[in-house]
């Protein structure tokens, strides 16, 4: 591979290189071996980027698909390593990239991978191999008090730490200060020590306190020492008194569901947080999500027992559960739960995959699984006397088995249920959610029509929906929206109760919804119930109830405690002449935490031999 040492560059577009003769050539590309160097201007916020190039001949490579720059304000070095040439499909990496990599480079471009335009490029140098940029520790921290956080039992004061250079940060130790009288280390060692971080590796680093009563305070945590240079992160932490519960219980409390009325409310529900890497994503870029439960295994079957226990308390009685159709682990979780028979649960088939997995071969593989195991499940849904099931698309129902097709396998499938012995099958088409699509559902079918979210608000002046959008925007537009779908389609609707939406953990999407409220959902839930109580309608769902990635979520959570769900309690909920239960943490009786299998406190290493950031 030749090294060739770029020029200066200046401009946005156009690579400025050395040549010996003939077409200009950066480098030649190997498989496996060296990469690239280059220093990229400040970035006023995080990008995520994808590396592309030329080659000589003229073919256009998309050579890495999210390179996290990262947005402090400051120019930086970053390496792009050949040894990892990747592509990513949303949350996964799939290096079949690196066959293409033969061949001489042309021109080098960083693109910003969600407005895709190039960034600047100061410098480039393309290397054989590690180009030894020094250690240097990127903090990520809440930027606002935690909420649930409790006196009498531990805090847990989270830092992200990436090591945003290829040598290895070594020998660095953690000081911490400003904690004030009462609040003590619980392990002064462990919140001292730092583990060694290799380059592109990261660690959640947790410093532990208990205080002795309510306070509030900022805790400052000097990261120093070793071979990389000083990082402080200054972190608030408020303290809420104690609620004093037992700490000796054997297992949770029983769960004492409360009724709602005039229609029952339920929830999308993502069941696959079970790998650090995911939760990964989340700590670095929006540490304020962290759930209640922690960083948990969604495989963990108390995990799901907590997750029953705050629903049923809190008004919601059914999930509708993200399904893949080939793995048991969420059935794995439900098969060991205490809590089932508390809650309903249904399947969402998540059919976004490529042809021909929803030919009529694979369908009616999908539906003789579910009538022979997961209608049988004593806490499955059934609406009309027939079981629940929802699907993705139907459109790609539609395109694996040609005109029609939809329609041909929504009646194949009712057929087998009732040759099975059912009465049929209850089927819920999700969809983009204008009235074009839920109009094309009830067409192909379905009995029902909803839509996994609802982030729409009307035009601007200019007649375009902006891509940034207030979220009491479309909390104001649902009703509208609801009635607009009930009325456009003869099939039924459920209303969507918008959770929100903004996907920067996991790709930057293009859509933005800020400034998400307890009180701004409050009045989306007034307003269903409204709905509710003028057509009739027996059921409504939050939309989704834990896309921590996607910014979806109103699961109870360090940003906004138990609100969403209180929210749905006290517009919903039928008060018991006893009160409320009680809301409150794993902490709170000395439960917890459920990591992942992959989360022993040190640092997150690549996966399958990739760079995370």
């Amino acid at each position: 591979m030749k090294a060739i040492l770029c020029a200066t560059l200046l401009a946005v577009s156009g690579i400025a290189f050395a040549a010996e003769s003939g077409p200009p050539v950066l480098g030649t590309a190997v498989p496996g071996r060296g990469g690239a160097v280059f220093t990229v201007p400040p970035q006023s916020r995080t990008v995520w980027a994808n590396i592309e190039w030329v080659t000589a001949g003229g073919q256009t490579n998309l050579a890495f698909r999210h390179l996290h720059l990262i947005g402090d304000g400051r120019e930086r070095r970053y390496f792009f390593d050949g040894a990892a040439p990747v592509r990513w499909n949303a949350n996964y990496p799939a290096p079949d990239i690196a066959e293409k990599w033969d061949g001489d480079i042309a021109s080098f471009r960083v693109l910003n991978d969600k407005t895709q335009e190039e960034i600047p490029i100061r410098d480039l140098r393309i290397v054989t191999g590690n180009p030894g940029i020094p250690p240097e520790l990127i903090l990520s921290h809440t930027k606002a008090p935690m909420k649930l956080d409790r006196a009498g039992r531990p805090v847990d004061i989270e830092v992200g730490v990436f090591n945003a250079g290829t040598l290895a940060a070594t020998g660095v130790t953690v000081r911490v200060e400003g904690l004030p009288d009462g609040v003590r280390l619980a392990d002064a060692d462990a919140a001292g020590r730092l583990c060694d971080l290799r380059g592109g590796d990261s660690v959640l680093h947790r410093v532990t306190v208990v205080a002795d009563a309510p306070c509030a305070f900022t805790a400052r945590l000097v990261f120093s020492g070793g071979n990389a240079p000083e990082a402080v992160a200054e972190v608030p932490v408020k303290i809420e008194p104690s609620l004093g519960l037992p700490q000796d219980l054997a297992y949770i409390p029983e769960p004492k569901p409360i009724r709602t009325e005039p229609c029952e409310v339920g929830a999308f529900y993502f069941p696959d947080w079970a790998r650090a890497h995911h939760w990964l994503k989340v700590w670095r870029m929006a540490p304020e999500r962290r759930p209640a439960l922690g960083w948990y295994d969604n495989y963990e079957p108390e995990v799901l027992d907590w997750q029953i226990k705050w629903a049923v308390e809190n008004g919601i009685s059914f999930f509708l559960v993200d399904w893949y159709g080939r793995d048991a682990k969420f059935e794995k979780a439900l098969a060991g739960s205490k809590f089932a028979k508390h809650l309903k649960f249904a399947n969402m088939w998540c059919n976004h995959i490529p042809p021909p997995e929803c030919d009529e071969t694979h369908w009616t593989n999908i539906i003789q699984k579910c009538l022979d195991k997961d209608f049988r499940h004593p806490s499955y849904k059934y609406v009309d006397g027939m079981p629940y099931f929802s699907v993705w698309s139907g459109d790609r129902l539609e395109r694996d088995n040609g005109p029609g097709g939809c329609k041909r396998m929504l009646d194949l499938a009712r057929q087998m249920a009732r040759d099975a012995g059912y009465k049929g099958i209850y089927f819920q088409g999700q969809c983009l959610g204008f009235s074009v699509d839920v109009k094309r559902m009830a067409d192909y079918g379905f009995d029902e029509t909803t839509t996994y979210h609802y982030i729409e608000v009307p035009a601007g002046p200019d007649g375009n929906i902006p891509w940034v959008r207030e979220y009491d925007d479309i909390v104001a537009a649902s009703p509208g929206y609801w009635r607009a779908m009930r009325d456009a389609s003869p099939a039924a609707f459920l209303p969507n109760l918008t959770t929100g939406y903004w996907d920067f953990p996991w790709n930057d999407g293009p859509i933005e919804v800020h400034h998400r409220s307890v009180e701004a959902f409050r009045r989306l839930c007034r307003e269903a119930r409204r709905y509710a109580e003028e057509t009739g309608a027996k059921r409504v769902c939050l939309g989704p109830l834990n896309e921590w990635g996607e910014g979806s979520y109103a699961e109870p959570n360090g940003e906004f405690g138990f609100g969403m769900y209180e929210a749905v309690r006290d517009v919903f909920g039928v008060k018991p002449e006893g009160g409320w239960p009680t809301n409150y943490v794993p902490a709170d009786i000395g439960r917890g935490p459920y990591p992942v299998e992959d989360d022993d406190g040190g640092p997150v290493h690549p996966f399958n031999g990739l760079r995370w950031r």
